[in-house]
């Protein structure tokens, strides 16, 4: 396996990184998005000390560098886009959470209410997540369905394996994006080095496909 991924939280303090990863055909053509388990301990792995930019910088963010490292058929995960969905949903439980509990003692910077939690429109804010969250573990139960129920029985067929990515594609998408509306509330980057919101800002912003 070679690669590199960028913002490896924690990975100095890890042995292993559970990073995502292409799977290629003897052509060299993409066949699979999936998730492994990667030593950080073996010699084919690097880490860069590049983790010192706003927001990343308290979470030990280092770059992960992989070359010609062997990784064994049973530490890859097979099954990649309900993993990184499962990554975001616990981040943006863990944000919403947060700032729920915060509405009670801090202030609307510019405004005369007594602290958030007395705005209608944050409190309408935090509603419209509340349901997006709800909203996002509807199509991660029918793909984590397809997976565990479907497949147990039959192969799955082309459609349903589509079905399964489209899900888990637009829920990162849906969270990625009320994430960053909540994250404005909070505030949390320019806390990042002891907020729990700016510790959670790094999973959710940097799940990306590619």
């Amino acid at each position: 396996m070679n690669g590199k991924w960028g913002h490896g939280s924690g990975s100095r303090h890890a042995d292993r990184a559970l990073n995502g990863v292409q799977l290629l055909d003897d052509t060299g053509m993409v066949t699979e998005m999936a998730m492994a388990f990667i030593d950080l301990r073996d010699p084919a792995c690097a880490l860069l000390n590049d983790g010192h930019v706003a927001g990343v910088a308290g979470s030990g963010s280092n770059s992960i560098v992989a070359t010609d490292l062997f990784v064994p058929e049973a530490l890859i995960l097979h099954t990649a886009h309900a993993s990184s969905a499962a990554v975001l949903l616990g981040a943006a439980k863990t944000i919403l959470q947060a700032v729920v509990r915060a509405t009670g003692a801090r202030p609307v910077v510019g405004w005369a209410y007594e602290n958030q939690s007395a705005s209608q429109t944050l409190n309408a804010m935090i509603g419209q997540f509340a349901l997006e969250f709800d909203w996002a573990w509807m199509h991660i139960r029918r793909a984590t369905g397809l997976m565990d129920d479907t497949a147990s029985t039959r192969p799955l067929t082309g459609f349903e394996k589509a079905q399964i990515q489209a899900d888990c594609g637009f829920v990162m998408g849906l969270l990625r994006t009320a994430g960053n509306r909540l994250l404005d509330m909070r505030c949390a980057m320019p806390c990042a080095r002891r907020a729990a919101t700016g510790r959670c800002a790094l999973p959710r912003s940097t799940l990306r496909w590619t």
